[in-house]
C-alpha cells in the first residue's frame, strides 16, 4: 500500500524532555548525533512505500538543523488536531496519509513498510496500530509503555496513524474531542461510552469490539492492526525513552 506521510514536528519542548535538552522544540532533540526528526524522515525516505512527505512545524527554525530532502513544510497551529488537518490539507485528498509522529527515533524504512504491509491486507479508512507487549518488552526490556488489555493480550498503542483525507476533514470535531480524551477516562467516557471503558477497565473486549466501538461512533471504517515490529510503538516523551533511544542508536546506528 502507498501512502503519503505527515511528520508533527511543531511541538515545542516544554515537558519532561526538558530536563535531557534545550531545544526549542521537541523534534530538534538530538539523539546519538541527529535530531529525532532527522531519524524520522531517514526512515520515510528509506520506505519503499511512502510518496510525498510534508512536515508540520517551524519551516525556519528546522532548517536550521535538519536537511529535508524533498519534504515540504506546513506551519503549526494550536492542536495536535489542528496540526494534523493541515498537514492533510496539503496532499491530495484520494490519497492515503500516514500521519507520524517526530518522536520515533527508532522507526525504520522496513519496520514502515511492514506496518503498511498489514494494513494493505485489510480495506479500511482508518488503520490504528496496536502492539503487544511480548513484542515490545523482549526487544527493549524496561521500556515503560502504558498497556491495555484485551482478550487477545496486552497491548500499547502505536505513534502513527493511516487514514484517509476525508475521515479528519468530515469528523473534525469528534477527532479532537476523542483526542483530548484519550487519557482521562472519564472523557473518554464521554466519547465512546461507559459501558464500552468499563468493559476495556474489566479486560472484557476483544480487538473486533474496539473496532466496532471506534467505527460505530465516529461512523468509519477502522482497523486495528496488531504490528509485528515494535519500533513503532516506542516513541520519545521523557528521560527514560531518551536514554533508551540513545543507548540503542548509538550502539547500533540502525540504517533507515
Amino acid at each position: 500500500m502507498k501512502a503519503n506521510a505527515v511528520v508533527m514536528a511543531g511541538r515545542a519542548n516544554e515537558g519532561r524532555l526538558k530536563e535531557v535538552s534545550d531545544a526549542a522544540y521537541e523534534a530538534l532533540i538530538a539523539i546519538a548525533g541527529r535530531p529525532m526528526l532527522d531519524w524520522v524522515l531517514g526512515a520515510l525516505r528509506a520506505s519503499s512505500t511512502i510518496q510525498r512527505i510534508v512536515i508540520v512545524g517551524p519551516e525556519k527554525v528546522i532548517r536550521e538543523k535538519v536537511d529535508p530532502q524533498g519534504a515540504t513544510f506546513v506551519e503549526p497551529g494550536e492542536s495536535m488536531v489542528e496540526n494534523m488537518l493541515r498537514g492533510v490539507r496539503s496532499l491530495p485528498s484520494d490519497e492515503m496519509v500516514l500521519v507520524v509522529s517526530s518522536d520515533l527515533p527508532l522507526l525504520t524504512g522496513h519496520v514502515i513498510d511492514d506496518y503498511l504491509g498489514q494494513c494493505a491486507e485489510r480495506k479500511a479508512d482508518l488503520y490504528y496500530p496496536i502492539i503487544e507487549k511480548d513484542v515490545i518488552e523482549p526487544k527493549y526490556p524496561g521500556v515503560h509503555r502504558t498497556y491495555a488489555t484485551l482478550r487477545e493480550g496486552t497491548y500499547t498503542g502505536g505513534n502513527v496513524l493511516l487514514v484517509h483525507p476525508r475521515l479528519l476533514l468530515e469528523n473534525y470535531q469528534k477527532a479532537e474531542a476523542f483526542v483530548d480524551a484519550r487519557k482521562s477516562p472519564l472523557k473518554l467516557a464521554q466519547v465512546l461510552g461507559f459501558g464500552f471503558v468499563v468493559r476495556l477497565l474489566l479486560k472484557m473486549l476483544s480487538i473486533k469490539e474496539l473496532e466496532e466501538t471506534i467505527c460505530r461512533n465516529f461512523n468509519l471504517s477502522g482497523v486495528a492492526v496488531a504490528c509485528r515490529e515494535a519500533e513503532i510503538g516506542i516513541d520519545v516523551d521523557k528521560p527514560s525513552d531518551y536514554e533508551l533511544a540513545a543507548r540503542v542508536l548509538g550502539q547500533n546506528r540502525p540504517g533507515a
